[in-house]
């Protein structure tokens, strides 16, 4: 989890031009959240989707272990509250009518041990009628390359004004479905260094979610497939599973 904490502060400045256009993904959360008084994102990273969740008669509450994320997040909006916490060992001795873990946070959890820890935390902190939603990549692990380099993202940054490659790297090891990814943004005129780091990512099998979803005492009420809600098959890009205390 440190090596994952550590890419996310170095890479701070271009995380929401890497993840590009979170529109629909953002209007899904909206709608889910259509009757939430109060929400709790884990992780939060740079409070885009915290900031879209808020309103006049809501709490908005995020939490995030990467102290520079956290300063994106607290400089984008003071309407929600962000507090600095292990995904996996948090205690804001609250609940909420929706906790959510958004855009494949979750992935980063690479043992069976830090999976329930994050899940059996995300229950505490839910209220009895509340909502748990947890959304991850669905991928066929049988035709993942074990290695891959190409271009992650180009985009403009705003600060400098400068034109930015991300360059990726990808190592997956067949054995325990972790990807080790490398990311190194460039300065495409300069050809400038801008900032690099890596991370782990573990793939999750829907059978494996919903198995520790069961575990902690979560039962899945909707599995969907993308943002459009539409229903998950085996050829469904993402897993969007909604859970509820049982």
């Amino acid at each position: 989890m440190n090596q994952n904490v550590e890419f996310y502060n170095h890479l701070a400045d271009f995380y929401d031009q890497i993840h590009g256009d979170r529109s629909l993904e953002i209007a899904f959360y909206q709608e889910q959240a259509s009757n939430a008084q109060s929400i709790l994102e884990v992780p939060v990273g740079s409070g885009v989707l915290a900031q879209a969740l808020c309103r006049q008669d809501r709490r908005v509450v995020g939490v995030d272990l990467s102290e520079e994320m956290l300063v994106k997040a607290r400089s984008l909006t003071k309407e929600a509250e962000f507090v600095k916490g292990d995904m996996c060992a948090f205690d804001l001795n609250e609940t909420f009518d929706l906790v959510l873990c958004p855009l494949n946070s979750f992935m980063h959890l690479c043992t069976e041990d830090q999976a329930l820890a994050a899940l059996t935390c995300f229950k505490e902190h839910c209220s009895a009628n509340g909502k748990v939603i947890v959304s991850i990549d669905q991928v066929a692990l049988e035709y993942m390359p074990k290695k891959f380099e190409g271009i992650r993202a180009q985009f403009k940054d705003k600060t400098s004004d400068s034109n930015i490659t991300v360059l990726e790297k990808t190592k997956f090891d067949r054995k325990t479905n972790i990807m080790n990814v490398q990311w190194s943004a460039f300065d495409d005129e300069t050809r400038d260094l801008k900032a690099t780091s890596s991370y782990d990512n573990r793939f999750y099998s829907n059978l494996e979610i919903r198995k520790y979803l069961e575990k902690v005492g979560l039962r899945v009420i909707a599995d969907y497939g993308d943002y459009e809600k539409n229903e998950r098959t085996n050829i469904s890009s993402r897993q969007i599973l909604i859970s509820e205390c049982a």
